[in-house]
């Protein structure tokens, strides 16, 4: 008789394969096929999808122009509160995307987590009128419609101001950016403009869901905005460029211990 054959280790999966059963349903059995990797963050047809964990963080090669590093004017002070209990909570599920420092800032940022969705600023920023950016791997391009929340998990005491918003890849421009203490904005290199419908403060604990829309629907530019919690959705910027190349999430940070987390959507 023929002894047993012991089982053979179950192959893993990877992102790029998927189960399909065969056209119309109707034959027994299922068939593998590849299909071409979903663009991470996307959202399409209002589903959004499932990004990939890398599998090794690594810094890109691309310095910081010293005009990426953006200018803080004077805020109204930030009230500050009690940290939420929901700060100390990790968000479920797999973020769109992890935070990836330049040769230049990979001394400024520590990052860390899971899927790298955290990221934390190393020591005060040596000029106090500015904070230094930190980008995501999510490519944002023309066609598409992006979604992805941050958590402002810890603010600096001494320098609490945080900014949110996109860069152009490497952080060329645009620019378009708001900041935490009163909910300014920023084109490029242009001045804060005061939030029309008045100062909104963001602190410690508070989600932030932002969501570019680069489909031009309404014309050749596209479209940030974001929503505070489980407030209202509300546009900043609608002068987006389609035609300038690839964007990238950002967030800016100049007070030493901040620390940001990008969730699942």
């Amino acid at each position: 008789n023929t002894p047993p054959r012991a089982p053979s280790p179950k192959r893993p999966i990877s992102p790029q394969m998927r189960t399909v059963s065969p056209a119309g349903g109707r034959s027994a059995g299922m068939q593998m096929r590849t299909i071409s990797p979903v663009r991470t963050g996307v959202a399409v047809q209002g589903q959004p999808s499932t990004p990939a964990v890398p599998s090794k963080i690594r810094s890109t090669h691309v310095p910081v122009p010293e005009a990426a590093v953006s200018t803080l004017r004077p805020e109204a002070p930030v009230t500050r509160r009690e940290v939420s209990t929901v700060a100390a909570i990790r968000p479920k599920g797999l973020p769109p995307f992890y935070w990836v420092a330049t040769v230049d800032t990979i001394q400024e940022f520590e990052v860390s987590g899971a899927c790298g969705e955290v990221v934390t600023k190393n020591g005060e920023y040596k000029d106090r009128s500015s904070a230094l950016p930190i980008a995501g791997t999510l490519r944002m391009d023309k066609g598409g419609l992006y979604l992805w929340t941050l958590q402002v998990v810890r603010q600096s005491s001494d320098r609490p101001q945080i900014q949110f918003g996109i860069h152009g890849v490497g952080h060329a421009r645009p620019w378009r950016l708001v900041n935490s203490s009163r909910c300014s904005r920023s084109r490029d290199d242009g001045p804060w403009m005061a939030r029309p419908a008045g100062d909104l403060c963001i602190s410690e604990g508070d989600f932030i869901h932002c969501e570019v829309d680069l489909r031009g629907l309404s014309g050749p530019l596209g479209s940030f905005s974001f929503a505070l919690n489980n407030g209202p959705i509300e546009t900043v910027f609608e002068d987006i460029p389609l035609s300038d190349g690839a964007l990238q999430p950002v967030v800016a940070m100049g007070g030493s211990g901040t620390v940001m987390r990008v969730c699942d959507n």
